[in-house]
């Protein structure tokens, strides 16, 4: 009897499920242990328990920092890039659509850097994600005039199925940096410009399931620091509030933290959003190593 009942909730109430990853990290020599980049060890268990989860999964999101920290050369970053696109691509053995959102460690100008110059970016190191930023998403895309260049778009994410959308976000042109950190040149100008690219596309979607994705998360940190930019934040919020009014529901997914965290947003309709934060592969900051699976109910 209950396992009748197990198969009949699953069926019900467990639709759509969807992995995120996040953080690896990745260095050829790195030591994977506590406070430490992923290295070749922990990348390969990563990568079995990826292959199991994405087989049972209809799409999977890659939430960026890819690279490990403090990459000296531009060519070590162009090959632990190239590897980590490469062999996720590879585990993916199903072909389920898979998307790429940028994270602060992945320009190739260095972190929290534009995430275009002269036409190379992390994606030049993804040459078989033959969707630039997506792969297996043929006939999904929306909007992807900024992707190349500035590493945002939007996108269906299940073929022959509308009811959910995906906006991925280059949240680096929010993040507010400190002092010490190599400023990202036109930010502002940047950042107005992709809200501004973000409210046309919430005018022009209406779905289920609308899925914001971004690297950098909303809010304050576990250390109790802004994340953003507050003008950033404050209009992103503004454009939040419009988005819950013509979506069914709308859901952040973000990382960077390295740790599972929940963040709830009160719009100004009292009613609540809530960000979701991805766990890291990486144990640079003490956490364990972590992927996280979504289920969607049947309404998404």
């Amino acid at each position: 009897f209950m396992l009748l009942m197990s198969v009949v909730y699953s069926s019900l109430f467990a639709n759509t499920h969807f992995l995120t990853i996040s953080d690896m990290h990745y260095g050829r020599h790195s030591v994977s242990t506590q406070g430490e980049n992923s290295g070749e060890q922990l990348w390969s268990t990563s990568l079995k328990k990826f292959k199991q989860l994405a087989l049972t999964s209809d799409f999977i999101i890659l939430l960026g920092d890819i690279p490990e920290h403090a990459v000296l050369t531009v060519n070590q970053k162009n090959a632990y890039e190239a590897k980590v696109f490469h062999d996720l691509l590879e585990a993916n053995e199903s072909k389920k659509p898979l998307f790429y959102v940028t994270g602060n460690n992945d320009s190739l100008l260095g972190n929290y850097l534009a995430f275009s110059s002269k036409a190379l970016s992390p994606l030049n190191n993804a040459p078989e994600w033959e969707g630039g930023a997506c792969a297996h998403c043929q006939g999904l895309m929306i909007d992807d005039s900024m992707m190349r260049e500035k590493g945002y778009y939007s996108s269906f994410v299940m073929q022959d199925n509308k009811d959910v959308v995906l906006i991925a976000l280059n949240a680096n042109q929010f993040a507010k940096l400190p002092w010490w950190v190599k400023h990202y040149k036109n930010q502002d100008s940047d950042a107005m410009q992709q809200l501004d690219w973000l409210e046309k596309q919430l005018q022009q979607i209406q779905t289920k399931q609308l899925l914001i994705a971004m690297h950098e998360e909303p809010g304050l940190d576990y250390k109790n620091k802004s994340v953003w930019h507050a003008k950033y934040l404050s209009r992103f919020i503004q454009l939040l509030n419009k988005a819950q009014q013509s979506n069914q529901e709308v859901s952040l997914i973000a990382a960077h933290s390295h740790y599972d965290e929940i963040r709830k947003i009160t719009l100004a309709n009292g009613l609540p959003l809530f960000s979701y934060s991805v766990p890291s592969i990486s144990r640079k900051h003490y956490n364990n190593s972590a992927m996280k699976v979504f289920s969607l109910t049947n309404d998404y």
